[in-house]
């Protein structure tokens, strides 16, 4: 087959690792491979067969022509045009997010102002599932883990779609490496790579939330937003729902996962699309208020320029303290909801100070005796203190 290339550029993009997902889950198989190569794939479509070389190193001088003679019959076969098979094509390697809003003028199109509240939401929709994967929570402060922002960067906006208004976020995906004719010797999947963690993170959060408005609606309880946090379900979340209901109207949230890691099994056939009604946003508005009733939580810098973060202590004055030393203590804050300071002043080794308004006398226990795991201060003496708890300071003894 002879392709006159006017334009190579969307062809040498292709990755052969893309192209073979895509063929497998579009009905082709492997039916041969030339060495190190090339591999062949073939589909019967009526009483004829078809079939695509697909060469497996950028390197050879015919990749180009090779790639643009498989679109072009992969156009032929399924009917479509060719820029429908490359966009197809190119994402394949990523987690589709598509946030689609039913309701638009007559020509299909959306006001500015509307366009611009769809992708922002989207965005913090898609931000609050990162913060989730990394821990659930019911708040999550304005400065996000470097992991978050990595993640964040490497998220593109996907082509537009006809069909109402449609934000597309597409998330790339590293691909599954292990047997792939052998369902037995599948890939472990209960260690997913982040990215993946995410998109899964934010159905399971969807779900969570589709459930908890149904839910408030019967029982008129916060208690079905709090339940639902290991969920991904957060103040985040909730808001950026609340927001694009609000701005752009009901929505309809799918995700549809990368060719290059499928699903399998129960997970495959999981529900992935979620709908959100007028209805939902005030109810998810208020459960984000609740949330951030009960963490009350506000960023800051350290003067050194480091991550910092101000927790306010009962007395209402706020104090800095060190990401790093906050870090240590980061499972026991999140699961107990609790104001926890760490102050640690001058000398690292001399000083600690915790002060909380809401740690029972067994919580603080728990921390203290954790704290004096530590080498540093294993010969610090400390005194249970009952609650609520005034600001006690612990200094090394020497003798």
């Amino acid at each position: 087959m002879n392709i006159h290339l006017r334009n190579r550029k969307p062809f040498a993009a292709l990755s052969p690792v893309a192209m073979r997902a895509y063929l497998r889950a579009h009905g082709w198989t492997e039916a041969n491979r030339l060495g190190d190569r090339a591999l062949v794939f073939t589909r019967e479509v009526g009483e004829e067969t078809f079939e695509i070389l697909v060469p497996v190193r950028e390197t050879l001088g015919d990749y180009v022509a090779r790639m643009a003679e498989a679109v072009h019959l992969l156009a032929l076969v399924e009917q479509r045009p060719e820029t429908e098979i490359l966009a197809d094509l190119g994402s394949t390697g990523c987690d589709i997010v598509r946030v689609r809003v039913p309701e638009t003028a007559d020509d299909g199109t959306i006001g500015l102002a509307d366009g611009i509240a769809l992708y922002t939401h989207t965005r913090d929709l898609i931000l609050a599932a990162a913060c989730s994967a990394e821990q659930p929570r019911a708040v999550y402060s304005n400065r996000q883990s470097q992991g978050v922002q990595q993640y964040l960067n490497k998220v593109r906006l996907g082509p537009t779609e006809h069909g109402g208004s449609v934000a597309t976020l597409l998330s790339p995906v590293d691909p599954a490496v292990g047997p792939v004719n052998q369902t037995e010797l599948r890939p472990d999947r209960s260690t997913d790579p982040y990215e993946r963690a995410v998109t899964k993170m934010l159905v399971r959060a969807l779900k969570a939330a589709s459930e908890a408005v149904t839910e408030t609606i019967t029982t008129d309880r916060f208690g079905a937003f709090e339940r639902r946090v290991g969920e991904g379900l957060s103040a985040n979340l909730c808001e950026a729902l609340a927001g694009l209901v609000d701005t752009v109207g009901p929505v309809d949230i799918s995700v549809t996962w990368a060719q290059v890691r499928p699903l399998h099994g129960e997970e495959a056939s999981a529900p992935a699309r979620f709908g959100f009604s007028a209805t939902a946003g005030p109810l998810l508005r208020e459960a984000a208020r609740q949330f951030r009733s009960r963490e009350p939580l506000i960023d800051g810098l350290s003067e050194d320029g480091t991550d910092g973060v101000y927790l306010l202590q009962p007395s209402g004055i706020s104090s800095k303290t060190n990401i790093a030393a906050l870090n240590a203590f980061e499972a026991y804050m999140s699961a107990n909801n609790a104001f926890i300071e760490a102050a640690l002043a001058g000398d690292a080794r001399k000083d600690f100070t915790v002060v909380s308004s809401e740690i029972h006398e067994t919580m603080l226990s728990r921390l203290m005796s954790a704290l004096m795991e530590q080498p540093e201060y294993g010969s610090t003496q400390t005194q249970p203190v009952s609650s609520p708890i005034t600001p006690k300071k612990t200094t090394k003894t020497t003798t």
